[in-house]
């Protein structure tokens, strides 16, 4: 459980203020749960910035560094929303939410330049 909200940490640096980064772009703090407790303050605008969150892709506006922190997990057999569903229904469908969002931003980044090339 706490993988996948560490995940979602991960994939909101550069973009939440809130969510402290280094230089790199890589999240700054060690307690990454000291940030989805920030986060989880609010769960309406939590809710909101995860629906949001293509439309930040479309824009450009995620860093690749993002989606590179959180392959280890993507990769990883034992993170699906199956297997974490029956320890959290609301983690399983978050951790279905990476899952997605992942697959879109490679999609947006790799395949449809490609294919417009292509065209």
């Amino acid at each position: 459980m706490k993988e996948t909200f560490e995940c979602v940490v991960k994939l909101l640096c550069g973009l939440d203020p809130l969510i402290p980064v280094d230089k790199k772009g890589r999240l700054a703090e060690a307690n990454s749960w000291k940030c989805v407790g920030v986060l989880l303050k609010n769960p309406q605008k939590f809710l909101d910035v995860l629906k949001n969150y293509k439309n930040e892709i479309d824009d450009k506006k995620v860093p690749a560094i993002n989606f590179k922190e959180i392959q280890a997990k993507l990769d990883d057999p034992e993170f699906t929303p199956e297997i974490i569903m029956t320890k959290s229904e609301c983690t399983g469908g978050l951790c279905d939410w990476v899952k997605n969002i992942a697959i879109y931003y490679d999609v947006f980044t790799n395949v449809a330049p490609k294919q417009a090339l292509a065209e």
